[in-house]
């Protein structure tokens, strides 16, 4: 499985937020090198893996997975010491299964495609923090400086996803109401950790990406969440009835009382997780990776505490221990199946846009129109040629088209659209005329540019080339997008530069 990460194409967030991490290296901003809604520390955990690129010469394509396994060693080095070093858990043969399960669901719950996704680090950093902050709710005492300085570093990767943020919260909440008084809470390491984490950050974003507040978030607020998933509520439904199943399953087995307080922590993580999924209202599966993870964990507990109850009657440890891990890794298997027919590194570089832009005299700027920002940006980390916008895909482009009456957000974007052109001068054009944007059916993204005087000019030094056929099939192998979906480009040429 994982060196089948290694092997697999780049998903399109990996390829974008590499590109966002270069330019951000080189000085770029928000707004005018990346108008992204993201957050800062979504870009900034990319930087580690550019340097992997930049430093050791590791082809840039490998970085996120080989920064998603170091990932995955160093969060499971910090559970492994936690779980000697505390008292949350005085059994130690539940402590080594709780470890095996967090390692399989952090190499397998991703799925190959969304390997080292910001929510896989989120979950990743949770598992131990949230035991630290238990065994500290129990009455463990850990060195005050250390655990200020781990909890810290462990705020700032929770926010690369502030929304999860809830969790330690409501272990704050726990600990108040267990204790009856708020000053211990204030005085703990994990508060003032975490507390100081988020000051920090939002003086990082006040300082240094002061643009995101005053600007993107902006948009943030009316673009991106005016547009959130209609049918995601059956989604959610889904999963907290699954969790809600496998609670009370636990509940009426007689299985040892801190193997239920386990699967019940591991499974209210869980419903937290996917209730968070469905706040997000995007339904994009990398959302679920924490929910999904939490939950598999609960079942693996779950197994092995039925397996050492009932069938080895509390004896045999290893062996039930063994019997767990092959029933584990067969539903890791069948929940993740690895994806064996998706494109890998150099057969994404056979497809048509690949072929298009290794036509094109190097050094080719270029941009791409297509269904959303899914097929856009591999090709320009594999090609290497730049991607001559700022945006990750056009994700205003639905809003603006629905909202004709809001004529400053829509002349605002195409301006910015106009100056990258101006910027890059990129020596193709590649349109998607058969798509459906803002409801609009074989949208025409070239007149639509022309509505803005700047672009007007500009696109008049291009001419019409040729009609590109694609399918988005070929960058989906053996997914649930492997169905037949044409893509017809209108290729357009810079025949007449400034």
């Amino acid at each position: 499985m994982l060196w089948q990460q290694f092997q697999i194409a780049l998903n399109t967030n990996h390829a974008w937020l590499l590109i966002v991490a270069e330019r951000l290296l080189q000085g770029g901003r928000y707004v005018s090198d990346f108008y992204e809604p993201n957050p800062p520390m979504s870009l900034i955990i990319y930087i580690p893996q550019y340097w992997l690129h930049t430093l050791l010469g590791i082809p840039l394509q490998f970085t996120p997975a080989l920064f998603g396994l170091i990932y995955i060693l160093m969060a499971a080095g910090c559970l492994l010491y936690l779980l000697k070093k505390t008292n949350v858990f005085t059994d130690n043969r539940l402590s080594s299964i709780l470890f095996i399960a967090f390692l399989l669901a952090g190499i397998f719950m991703p799925g190959n495609i969304y390997f080292s996704e910001r929510d896989h680090y989120v979950f990743l950093t949770l598992v131990p923090v949230l035991l630290a902050q238990i065994a500290i709710t129990n009455g463990h005492r850990f060195h005050p400086a250390y655990a200020r300085a781990g909890f810290f570093f462990g705020g700032l990767l929770l926010l690369i996803k502030p929304h999860y943020g809830l969790f330690p919260a409501i272990v704050f909440v726990h600990r108040l109401y267990k204790n009856k008084a708020i000053m211990p809470v204030f005085r703990s390491p994990d508060f003032q950790g975490l507390a100081a984490s988020v000051i920090c950050y939002a003086l990082i974003l006040l300082t240094i990406f002061p643009e995101y507040p005053d600007k993107i978030f902006q948009d943030f607020l009316t673009i991106y969440l005016g547009d959130l998933s209609k049918n995601i509520f059956p989604y959610f439904f889904y999963y907290a009835s699954f969790c809600l199943f496998v609670v009370a399953g636990a509940y009426f087995l007689p299985i040892p009382k801190d193997h239920h307080e386990a699967i019940n922590a591991l499974v209210l993580a869980s419903l937290i997780a996917f209730f968070l999924y469905y706040l997000q209202g995007k339904n994009f599966t990398y959302h679920t990776i924490a929910g999904l993870s939490f939950l598999y964990m609960a079942l693996v507990v779950l197994t092995w505490s039925l397996i050492q109850t009932f069938v080895f009657r509390n004896k045999q440890a290893c062996t039930a221990a063994c019997v767990t891990l092959v029933i584990a890794l067969t539903g890791a298997y069948t929940i993740r199946p690895p994806l064996q027919d998706f494109p890998t590194h150099s057969e994404y570089m056979t497809t048509p846009l690949s072929k298009e832009i290794e036509q094109c005299e190097s050094p080719c700027p270029h941009f791409i129109f297509s269904e959303n920002m899914e097929i856009i940006f591999q090709i320009a980390v594999y090609s290497g040629e730049q991607h001559a916008s700022r945006y990750p895909g056009l994700w205003w482009l639905d809003y603006a088209v629905k909202h004709a009456e809001d004529e400053a957000l829509r002349q605002k974007h195409l301006h910015y659209m106009a100056e990258d052109f101006e910027r890059y001068a990129p020596k193709r054009l590649i349109i998607a005329t058969n798509m459906t944007r803002g409801g609009i059916k074989n949208f025409d993204l070239m007149a639509y540019m022309k509505q803005n005087v700047e672009l007007e000019k500009i696109l008049s030094r291009y001419d019409y080339d040729h009609t590109l056929k694609d399918n988005r099939r070929y960058y989906f192998t053996g997914t649930n997008f492997d169905t037949d979906f044409p893509i017809l480009y209108d290729v357009y040429t810079l025949n007449r530069p400034e």
